[in-house]
């Protein structure tokens, strides 16, 4: 792993991480996912920014992974806060701003469904 190549604070570790991340979601390994996209979110978060757009997609895939747990009381506020970090980055039109818009209200439904109000 790129950890015996870069110190393991390094972006590019995280880099990594969120690809092995995303491999968990794929295969519905939630909790591994989870795992690794906070390791992932840690490491970002000690050598970038807050409003980086690869910490935004980071809160966006844990966002999906609470998601797919049902777990929409945790889902929600991961998506928002990468909403307002793709609204400092982006246009209001951006495709990834219109992308997560939906998965709040996917979420909200779902809260609303299940007897949460969001």
């Amino acid at each position: 792993m790129c950890e015996k190549c870069f110190p393991e604070n390094h972006p590019a570790v995280s880099r990594t991480l969120s690809n092995m991340d995303d491999m968990y979601l794929a295969s519905a390994k939630y909790d591994k996912a989870l795992e690794y996209y906070k390791r992932a979110e840690s490491i970002r978060l000690g050598a970038l920014l807050a409003d980086d757009l690869g910490i935004a997609d980071i809160y966006y895939n844990m966002g999906c992974v609470y998601y797919n747990k049902e777990s929409f009381v945790e889902a929600l506020p991961y998506f928002i806060k990468c909403k307002r970090t793709y609204e400092k980055k982006y246009h209001r039109d951006h495709v990834d701003i219109r992308r997560v818009e939906n998965s709040i209200m996917l979420v909200k439904a779902a809260m609303q469904e299940i007897g949460h109000a969001p």
